[in-house]
C-alpha cells in the first residue's frame, strides 16, 4: 500500500478539477424548478445534483475554512451541499444554530448565523446550491414553553421530534424557527435565505414519522426501533393525541351505530388453542428441539391442574433451539383476540412469546416476558395480521425448568368505553383493545396527522415566508411514498453496512462495520431505494454512504452514482463532508469517524468519476420502465400488517435485480397507465446488464463480483477481476493481481467533453483497498477498530495494470501528485492493434494519472 493523502485545502486547477462545469454563481438563472417531465431544471436546462452533507457543528465554519471547503468541493464536481442538523442539541457544549450551552431553542445565535451566511455565500460563488433542513435533531426544552416531561426525552433517538408532528405548540416553535432562519436578511447580500435562489431545497422534517414507529408495537414506543430501553409518550402528549383521535373519529362516523357497524363488534368465542390446559398431554402441540439443544418435555401438576414442564439442559445455538408451538388457522382479520396463559420457571428467566405467519413477516406479537418461581398470568391483546398464525413459546435457556398452563386465544368484545360519546377514546399507541377495522382507522388517522402537518408547514413556508425553494417532507422509508409525494420532491436515505452497536445506540467504542464490497451484495440493497421513487416527481437521495473503516468504502461515490444515472434520479448527497468535532474537522488528514469524505482519499478521488457518470450524464438512463402500482391505501395496509418499513421491491413482488435493468418506481396514478408497466419480467441475477451494454454486473463467480461501466466518455471497472483481461469498447485492461478488488476508471476531462478515443484530456483513477496507518483492527474480520483509528498518512492499495487504449492521436501519460499536478511521465507504446499501451502502478506512487492527446496544431 502507498501513502496518499489529498490536501484538505487544495482547489488548484489541474486535470482533476471539475470546477469549470459549475454554473457560478449558483442561482444566477433563478430558483431551481420542476419541469413537466418531473425532473429538476436550472433555467431551461436539466440539472442533476451531486453533493455532500454538512452535519451539526460543521455548518458553522470559520471564514477561512468556508473558503477552502467551498473551493475544494467545486474542484471535485460538487454542486450542492445539504446543511443538516444545524439544530442539533445532543451536546449543548458544541455550537449549533442556537449557540452554545443554551437551555432553550427560542433564539438563533448571532455568531452561528453569520458563519452560516458566510458559508452559503462561498458555496454560491463557486456554483454550489444548498439544501436546508429544518427539524432534524432539535433539543426542545421546558424553557421553550413545553411540559416538563419534554426534558426527559432524547432528541438523538427522535423521541422528541416525533411529538413535533402533532403537538400544536411544537409546530408553532418550528414555524418560529423557520421564520428566524429563512426570513432574516443577510446583511452582505441583502437577501434572506427564503429569497436567495441558491437555496434549492428546504427539508421540513428529517427521518421522522408516527406511521412507521407505530409498526414496532402498540406500546407507545417513541424510541428508535430496537432501542434497549424504549421510551413511551409522556402523558400530556398522549392526551393531546387522544383528543385529536376522538375529534377525527367524529368527522368519520355520524353515530355510535355507524361506528360499531364499521368496527364489527363480535362476541367472545371459544378457545382456539387445542389442549391449552395440557389435560391430554402434548396433544395439539409441537415440541421442537434444534440440533445441539437438549430438553425433556413432561407433564407436571400445578394449582390449576396439569401443566407443561420443559426441563432445558442444553440451550442450543439460537432462540429457536427449544420451543413449544401450535398453529392457529382461519383467524378473522377483522376481529381482535386475546392471548392468555399462566407460566413460571424454577429460576428467573426471560422467554420470548411470538405469533407470526410461516415466513415470519406478519408479526402479530414478538415480545419477552420475565418468569420467576411464582405463577403469573400473562395477557396480550392482539390483531392478527395474517389469517394463519403460529404461537411460539421459545428462547428457553439451560439451567431451569419452565411451566405453562391454561393457554387460550379467544375473540374479544369491544370495550364499553369505545364509542363516540366517550371523549377519552383510547389511542392505539397505548391500547390494542381495538378491532381490525378500528386499527385500520387508527392507521388512517396517523396518515391524516402527518398529511395535515406537512400541509400546514408547506403553506407557512410558501405563503407566509414566500419561500420559492422546492419543499421536501421526510424520507420515504421513514414515512411513505404517497405522503411524501404531496410535496415537491421525494427523498430517501441509504447506507451500506451501517455501523452496528451491540450494547445500544451510537457507541463509539463497541461497534462493527461489515468489511465487504457492495459488488458481492446478494440482496441488491440499492434496489429498495430505487423502488421508493415516485414517477412524475423529482427524486433525490439526500444521504448515502459506505462507512469507514471498510477497505472498500471508496466505492461509495460510484455505486450511488451508477444507480442514480441508470434510474434517472435528480440528486445524490453523500454523508458527510466534514466530521462532527467542535472545530468541524476541516483540516483532518485521515479518517477517524465512520462518515467522513473530506479526509478519505479514495472517496474523494472517485467523486470525479461519480460526477461525470451521474451529474454530467455519461451513463445513460435505462430505457424501459417497470413501474409498481401503489396507493395510499396499499401503504396503509403495509403499516396495518406491520410489514417492517422500508418496503422495497420484494414487498411489491418485484425481483430486486430488476432495478439494474429497468427504471423502477412507484406509480401512484389511480389508473396506473402513465408510465407503461411490465409484469416484472425475469432478469438474470448473476449477469445483469443494461439494454445498451453500458452497464454490466457480473456475479457469476462467488464472492468476486465485477461491475463494468462502458460509456463513450467514462469507463469504469469496479470489483474483482477473476479474468485478468477486461475488454471494453476501445479499452483493454490487463490486471496484474487476479481476484484482487480494485477500481480503475478513465473519464474525459475536456471543457466540452469528448468521447475517450478523441478526448484531449483524460483522467485515469486507479485505487484499491484503503485504510489509515497503524489502524488498530480488533479482530481478523477487520470489522472494527474501536477507538484505534490510527493516523496519517492514508494508505491506498496501488493498482498495477496494463492499459491498452484506442485513441485517434498520439498520447502522453503522467503520474499525478495529491493535487493533480504532473509528476513522472510514463512510457507509452503500441500493440499489434495500434492501441496505445502503458503500465500503471510501477512508477511514482499514485492513484491517478493524466492522459493527454498530442493533437497536431
Amino acid at each position: 500500500m502507498i501513502p496518499f493523502t489529498l490536501p484538505y485545502d487544495d482547489s488548484s486547477n489541474s486535470i482533476v478539477s471539475r470546477a469549470d462545469t459549475l454554473n457560478a454563481p449558483a442561482g444566477s438563472m433563478g430558483h431551481i424548478t420542476v419541469g413537466l417531465d418531473g425532473h429538476l431544471y436550472e433555467g431551461s436546462e436539466r440539472i442533476r445534483f451531486l453533493g455532500f452533507n454538512l452535519g451539526a457543528v460543521s455548518n458553522f465554519p470559520l471564514s477561512h475554512e468556508a473558503d477552502d471547503a467551498a473551493a475544494r468541493m467545486a474542484k471535485f464536481g460538487i454542486n450542492i451541499v445539504r446543511l443538516h442538523q444545524m439544530d442539533f442539541g445532543w451536546d449543548p457544549s458544541e455550537r449549533s444554530i442556537f449557540g452554545v450551552d443554551e437551555d432553550d431553542s427560542l433564539e438563533l445565535d448571532e455568531d452561528s448565523q453569520e458563519r452560516l451566511w458566510y458559508l452559503v455565500e462561498k458555496l454560491k460563488e463557486q456554483g454550489i446550491y444548498v439544501h436546508i433542513d429544518l427539524l432534524c435533531s432539535r433539543r426542545f426544552w421546558t424553557a421553550d414553553g413545553l411540559p416538563t416531561s419534554i426534558d426527559t426525552l432524547s432528541n438523538h433517538q427522535k423521541e422528541v421530534q416525533r411529538l413535533a408532528l402533532f403537538d400544536e405548540d411544537m409546530i408553532q416553535l418550528q414555524k418560529d424557527y423557520a421564520e428566524d432562519l429563512l426570513s432574516t436578511k443577510n446583511p452582505v447580500t441583502n437577501l434572506s435565505l427564503a429569497e436567495d435562489p441558491v437555496v434549492a431545497f428546504i427539508g421540513i422534517n428529517n427521518e421522522n414519522s408516527l406511521l412507521t414507529i407505530w409498526q414496532e408495537g402498540f406500546s407507545g414506543n417513541l424510541s428508535k426501533p430496537g432501542a434497549a430501553n424504549p421510551v413511551e409518550m409522556p402523558s400530556e402528549f398522549a392526551l393531546d393525541l387522544r383528543s385529536q383521535w376522538n375529534d377525527w373519529l367524529a368527522t368519520q362516523y355520524a353515530s355510535n351505530y355507524a361506528l360499531k357497524i364499521a368496527w364489527k363488534v363480535d362476541a367472545a368465542g371459544s378457545n382456539l388453542i387445542q389442549n391449552g390446559d395440557f389435560s391430554n398431554g402434548y396433544s395439539g402441540w409441537d415440541t421442537y428441539l434444534l440440533q445441539g439443544a437438549d430438553a425433556d418435555y413432561n407433564i407436571a401438576s400445578s394449582p390449576f391442574g396439569a401443566a407443561a414442564e420443559v426441563d432445558v439442559t442444553t440451550s442450543g445455538p439460537d432462540i429457536w433451539s427449544v420451543q413449544m408451538r401450535q398453529e392457529l388457522f382461519s383467524l378473522d382479520l377483522d376481529k381482535g383476540y386475546i392471548l392468555r396463559f399462566k407460566a413460571r420457571a424454577t429460576e428467573p428467566r426471560d422467554i420470548r412469546v411470538r405469533m407470526h405467519n410461516g415466513d415470519g413477516r406478519a408479526k402479530t406479537l414478538d415480545t419477552y416476558i420475565t418468569l420467576d418461581t411464582d405463577w403469573h398470568e400473562f395477557e396480550f391483546h392482539l390483531m392478527p395480521h395474517d389469517s394463519d398464525l403460529g404461537l411460539y413459546l421459545c428462547d428457553m435457556h439451560a439451567g431451569a425448568s419452565y411451566y405453562y398452563t391454561d393457554v387460550e386465544v379467544v375473540a374479544r368484545t369491544l370495550p364499553s368505553d369505545q364509542s363516540l360519546d366517550n371523549p377519552n377514546q383510547p389511542i392505539s399507541m397505548y391500547s390494542s383493545r381495538l378491532s381490525g377495522n378500528a386499527l385500520k382507522d387508527w392507521v388512517r388517522f396517523l396518515y391524516y396527522i402527518e398529511s395535515t402537518y406537512y400541509e400546514e408547514m408547506s403553506d407557512f413556508l410558501r405563503n407566509d415566508l414566500n419561500c420559492d425553494a422546492l419543499l421536501v417532507g421526510s424520507q420515504v422509508g421513514h414515512s411513505v411514498s404517497s405522503l411524501m409525494a404531496e410535496l415537491d420532491v421525494v427523498d430517501t436515505h441509504k447506507y451500506w453496512n451501517h455501523p452496528e452497536f451491540p450494547p445500544g445506540y451510537w457507541n463509539t467504542v463497541d461497534w462493527t462495520v461489515e468489511n465487504e464490497s457492495m459488488v458481492n451484495d446478494d440482496e441488491f440493497e440499492l434496489a429498495d431505494e430505487a423502488t421508493f421513487r415516485v414517477f412524475g416527481k423529482p427524486f433525490i437521495m439526500s444521504e448515502y454512504d459506505h462507512p469507514a473503516p471498510s477497505f472498500y468504502a471508496g466505492e461509495a461515490p460510484i455505486m450511488a452514482a451508477l444507480m442514480g444515472a441508470l434510474q434517472g434520479w435528480d440528486g445524490i448527497m453523500y454523508f458527510k463532508y466534514a466530521g462532527e468535532d467542535q472545530d468541524g474537522g476541516w483540516d483532518k488528514d485521515h479518517v477517524d469517524k465512520w462518515f467522513q469524505y473530506a479526509p478519505h482519499t479514495t472517496k474523494m478521488a472517485n467523486m470525479i468519476l461519480a460526477s461525470n457518470l451521474f451529474r454530467r450524464g455519461d451513463l445513460s438512463e435505462l430505457s424501459q420502465v417497470d413501474d409498481i402500482p401503489s396507493s395510499a391505501a396499499q401503504e396503509q395496509k403495509f403499516i396495518f400488517d406491520k410489514r417492517p418499513a422500508p418496503w422495497g421491491a420484494d414487498f411489491y413482488g418485484m425481483p430486486p435485480e430488476n432495478a439494474f435493468h429497468y427504471r423502477v418506481g412507484v406509480d401512484l396514478d389511480e389508473n396506473h397507465q402513465l408510465y407503461g408497466t411490465h409484469p416484472f419480467p425475469a432478469v438474470n441475477a448473476n449477469y445483469i446488464h443494461s439494454a445498451n451494454g453500458e452497464f454490466i454486473w457480473d456475479r457469476t463467480q462467488p464472492n468476486a463480483g465485477l461491475i463494468t461501466i462502458d460509456t463513450e466518455r467514462t469507463k469504469v471497472l469496479l470489483g474483482y477481476t477473476e479474468d485478468d483481461v477486461i475488454e471494453m469498447n476501445g479499452l483493454r485492461i490487463k490486471t496484474v493481481r487476479e481476484r484482487e478488488w480494485q477500481i480503475i476508471g478513465l473519464t474525459s476531462q475536456d471543457e466540452d467533453p469528448l468521447p475517450l478515443n478523441v478526448s484531449q484530456k483524460i483522467l485515469l483513477i486507479a485505487n484499491g483497498k484503503t485504510e489509515n496507518t497503524n489502524m488498530g483492527w480488533t479482530d481478523t474480520n477487520y470489522n472494527s477498530v474501536s477507538t484505534s483509528w490510527g493516523e496519517a498518512p492514508t494508505l491506498v492499495e496501488q493498482v498495477h495494470a496494463r492499459i491498452s487504449l484506442e485513441h485517434q492521436y498520439p498520447i502522453r501519460v503522467w503520474a499525478l501528485d495529491e493535487t493533480g499536478k504532473k509528476g513522472e511521465e510514463i512510457c507509452v507504446g503500441t500493440d499489434a492493434e495500434d492501441r496505445h499501451v502503458f503500465m500503471i502502478g510501477e512508477g511514482d506512487p499514485t492513484i491517478w494519472y493524466a492522459i493527454e492527446a498530442q493533437v497536431a496544431q
